[in-house]
C-alpha cells in the first residue's frame, strides 16, 4: 500500500512537472511569434516571411555598401582624397604607388603611401587614412624615427573594389 501511494505521488509529481514546463514553452512561443509579428517578420497568420516588402531594403542596403567600394573611375578621387586627408594633419604626403590586385569579388586597390613629419603628424594622418570612409585595410605599417623630430611612415593599404582591369 505505501509502495503505491509513493508512487502515485511521484506520478502526480511528475505530472505537475511536466505541465509547468509545457506552460512555459507555450507561453515563450507565444510572446516569440508575437514579437516577430510586431516587427513585422511573419505575415497575416500565416507564418511566411514577407520576403517580397524585404526586397527594397536589402538593395538599399546593398547601395549603403557599394559606396565603400572603390570603382575604377573613382581610383584618382579616392587617391586624392586619402592625401588629403594625410596632409590635413600637418605632415608630408606622397602616394608611392597604386595598384590592383584580384579579380571578381577578390578585386583590390593596393596603394602605398608615404607619411613625413612628427609623431604626431605622422600618428594622425595613419589615423585619418584609416577612418577613410572606403572598405579598406590597413595590410602594412612601416614607423621609422629619422634625424631630429622627423618620423617617417609607409602605409600600405587595401580598399575593396568592383573587378578593376
Amino acid at each position: 500500500m505505501k509502495t503505491e501511494r509513493a508512487l502515485l505521488g511521484a506520478g502526480i509529481v511528475l505530472l505537475a512537472v511536466v505541465l509547468v514546463v509545457f506552460g512555459y514553452e507555450y507561453r515563450y512561443a507565444v510572446r516569440t511569434s508575437r514579437a516577430l509579428k510586431e516587427v513585422g517578420v511573419y505575415g497575416a497568420g500565416n507564418g511566411f516571411p514577407k520576403l517580397t516588402n524585404e526586397m527594397p531594403s536589402v538593395s538599399a542596403g546593398e547601395s549603403l555598401v557599394q559606396q565603400y567600394v572603390v570603382s575604377e573611375s573613382a581610383v584618382p578621387k579616392v587617391v586624392s582624397d586619402l592625401e588629403a586627408r594625410g596632409r590635413a594633419q600637418g605632415g608630408k604626403m606622397d602616394t608611392v604607388s597604386v595598384n590592383s590586385s584580384g579579380k571578381g569579388a577578390d578585386a583590390k586597390l593596393l596603394v602605398i603611401l608615404s607619411i613625413r613629419g612628427t609623431f604626431d603628424q605622422v600618428m594622425r594622418a595613419v589615423a585619418a587614412i584609416e577612418y577613410a570612409p572606403y572598405a579598406l585595410t590597413v595590410t602594412s605599417l612601416s614607423v621609422t624615427h629619422e634625424v631630429g623630430a622627423w618620423w617617417h611612415a609607409d602605409l600600405k593599404i587595401s580598399i575593396a573594389a568592383p573587378a578593376l582591369p
